[in-house]
């Protein structure tokens, strides 16, 4: 397991670097905070299904892979 900026997922997954820190805060997404109040986010990435939305049922959770693409 590696571990990426909120920025290198923000550019990744084409949304604000706010939304990703929303996401890490609430628990959707796995990551630590450091003492300096930075985010490392662990890569492969799980992004929790909301409550919102589609209906998700049976794919409680969603998994990047592709690092670069």
């Amino acid at each position: 397991m590696s571990f990426v900026t909120v920025s290198q997922v923000a550019k990744r997954l084409s949304i604000s670097g706010r939304r990703v820190r929303q996401l890490l805060s609430t628990g959707r997404m796995s990551g630590v905070k450091q003492e300096n109040g930075r985010w490392i986010i662990d890569w492969p990435l799980q992004i929790t299904s909301g409550k919102r939305g589609p209906d998700m049922n049976g794919y409680p959770t969603r998994i990047c892979l592709n690092k670069y693409g």
